[in-house]
């Protein structure tokens, strides 16, 4: 990933919050929880597909308690 998203965000992250704007600032905190970073440049030790896959986990969980 190059961080291509405003701000350089994680574009799986990124996603995940347009698709669910409602609860946006919970995924964010809960993606860095796991990760320990939200920009694309500071997550090098994650390949994209592990972002992606962490994403949609915490979308599903998000958007069930919408």
């Amino acid at each position: 990933g190059s961080g291509r998203t405003p701000n350089g965000e994680c574009g799986a992250l990124y996603a995940a919050c347009r698709v669910a704007p409602n609860v946006a600032e919970a995924m964010r905190s809960a993606f860095v929880a796991r990760t320990g970073a939200r920009l694309c440049r500071d997550l090098k030790a994650f390949g994209c597909q592990e972002c992606v896959a962490i994403a949609a986990e915490l979308l599903q969980q998000h958007a069930v308690t919408e």
